[in-house]
């Protein structure tokens, strides 16, 4: 995956900062990188609140 990000970067990245500049950009990538690890967060906690109720239903059939 890195072999392929550098020269796509590289390549969109000099035409994206000429056409919004600096600043825009580097907010942009700001905001996207902040707005990913959010949506990570929600998804690992959905997935451990998924998994303890399972864990909680296994044991009360069995129980």
């Amino acid at each position: 995956m890195l072999l392929t990000a550098s020269p796509l970067g590289t390549a969109l990245g000099g035409p994206l900062t000429t056409a919004l500049g600096p600043r825009a950009t580097l907010g942009g990538s700001g905001l996207a990188t902040l707005t990913l690890g959010a949506l990570a967060c929600v998804l690992l906690l959905a997935r451990r609140w998924n998994r303890s109720g399972i864990e909680k239903r296994a044991l009360l059939s069995h129980g």
